[in-house]
């Protein structure tokens, strides 16, 4: 393949391709590292009498990811016929017309937060917390370095009452298309995404299930166009954004087989969804910062009630992951991928987020945190991990009235009202730093009297009584978390 002419007045790009032996593939071009076609062939091709030598000619002119009166970096790759191999790519600088101007930059972002599903069946507890938050969070830094009237970001959660901004697949995909239609090459772009992020084995591409999904299971073809946003459907949505140079992506979504309850079951992220999200950061040009290697339970075991990668970027905004006071994106992405790890150790099932960044890209501020503005960060303050209780009743060595299971499910429903005081409840048996509730009740007639114990780790930290009636479980239930809960610290 010969580089690039830079053209006639009209922006048209003549590219000339030569057949070393393995055919002649898909070529991928790109304005300033963002693509503009996945396959250039298609645009437009002037004939050439010899089999070996493919002649494309492109225009470019007046499309939108060109900066006007600015040199712009094309580049042009080029694929063999099945695609297994690639050109190390040619670039070219093209001037674009008009006038050079140097317009103030705004800031675009789409948040998206999906936490209630259809059905209960997959619904998590943080996810759409999450996205309120860093939405939140990212508009006090963008407010400081750019002003208020230049930030505009659009955030859908299942949390918000309106019908429009519910994240369906509808909803996500008009959200793009609002901002496709207002932002300029100089913008910066801001996608973040959390709840339930699926690679299917062997499908070589990963879904974020919308609101609209029931299940974990994307088999049918009709249930994924419906209910899931695929990776390239994801990337075909950034990639119609003008914005170029500096976007980023954050995707703090779990990626869970269906039924995988204890948190000690690990599973890392497979190579499938790995070269997936590859591909959305490579036909972009964008960093992408990706959660995504954890089980639905690790994802929820946050003592912070929050999930952890989130949690640590809303952290580095106080201080620790600010370049002075700019919220400067490597150094940012950088600080929450050291510090997941930290946060989730004993948990279990949390793998280290990946970060990945555009070859020619470089790091860019967001934003900027005045201390006055640090104070303003959503940050919820530790809570205590409970794990699953245990009861037997003395003569039986069973838990004849149930009150184990009782009072995990009143742990649970308090965890999951997100009131940043109730304990976290972790359906596991062992978790480093977790409480742990384990006692035995005797029952005479209709009278109940229970001893509770209550662990931490290995060490009893507190002991309590708690009396009911066998005809009433519920409410015996209900005084024994009262009891245990004024012992329980983060």
């Amino acid at each position: 393949m010969t580089a690039p002419d830079p053209g006639d007045p009209k922006g048209t790009l003549r590219i000339t391709l030569t057949d070393r032996g393995g055919g002649i593939g898909k070529v991928v071009m790109k304005i300033n590292g963002k693509e503009v076609a996945a396959d250039a062939r298609g645009l437009a091709v002037d004939t050439d009498p010899r089999p070996e030598v493919m002649r494309l000619a492109v225009p470019l002119a007046g499309d939108p990811r060109l900066i006007p009166g600015a040199a712009n970096r094309v580049e042009v790759i080029a694929y063999n016929a099945d695609g297994s191999l690639r050109s190390r790519g040619a670039v070219v600088q093209l001037q674009a017309d008009g006038p050079a101007e140097r317009p103030d930059p705004e800031l675009w972002a789409a948040v998206v937060g999906t936490a209630d599903y259809i059905g209960t069946e997959i619904d998590l507890r943080f996810a759409a917390k999450d996205a309120e938050a860093f939405s939140q969070a990212l508009a006090v830094a963008a407010d400081r370095l750019l002003g208020k009237n230049r930030v505009h970001i659009r955030t859908l959660s299942t949390d918000r009452p309106g019908a429009g901004d519910r994240p369906s697949k509808v909803n996500i995909e008009a959200a793009f298309k609002q901002i496709a239609a207002h932002a300029r090459p100089t913008d910066l772009l801001v996608v973040y995404l959390s709840g339930h992020g699926v690679a299917p084995q062997g499908s070589d591409e990963y879904y974020y299930l919308t609101a609209d999904a029931r299940s974990l299971e994307l088999d049918d073809p009709e249930v994924r166009r419906r209910d899931a946003l695929s990776g390239a459907e994801l990337a075909e949505l950034i990639r119609a954004v003008p914005a170029t140079g500096k976007q980023v992506l954050v995707l703090d979504t779990c990626a869970a087989g269906q039924g995988i309850k204890a948190l000690g079951q690990r599973r890392a992220v497979s190579g499938d969804q790995v070269r997936a999200l590859e591909r959305v950061k490579d036909r972009n040009g964008l960093h992408l910062l990706a959660g995504a290697a954890a089980d639905a339970s690790s994802y929820e075991a946050s003592r912070y009630g929050q999930g952890l990668l989130t949690y640590s970027l809303l952290l580095g905004m106080t201080g620790p992951g600010l370049k002075g006071t700019e919220l400067d994106v490597l150094t940012w992405f950088g600080y929450a991928v050291d510090e997941v790890p930290e946060l989730a150790r004993g948990i279990g099932g949390v793998q280290k987020p990946q970060l990945s960044s555009p070859r020619e890209g470089a790091s860019f501020p967001l934003g900027r945190l005045e201390p006055e503005d640090r104070a303003k960060v959503p940050l919820p303050k530790a809570r205590p991990l409970v794990l699953r209780a245990t009861f037997q009743e003395q003569e039986s060595f069973d838990d004849v009235l149930g009150l184990a299971g009782r009072v995990d499910e009143l742990l649970r429903v308090a965890s999951a009202k997100g009131d940043g005081v109730a304990p976290v409840f972790v359906d596991a048996r062992e978790g480093e730093g977790a409480y742990r509730l384990a006692g035995r009740y005797r029952i005479e007639g209709n009278a109940v009297e229970v001893t509770v114990n209550v662990f931490r780790g290995s060490e009893r930290v507190g002991r309590t009584l708690a009396r009911g009636t066998r005809d009433q479980p519920a409410a015996l239930a209900q005084g024994m978390v009262a009891e245990v809960s004024k012992l329980l610290k983060p």
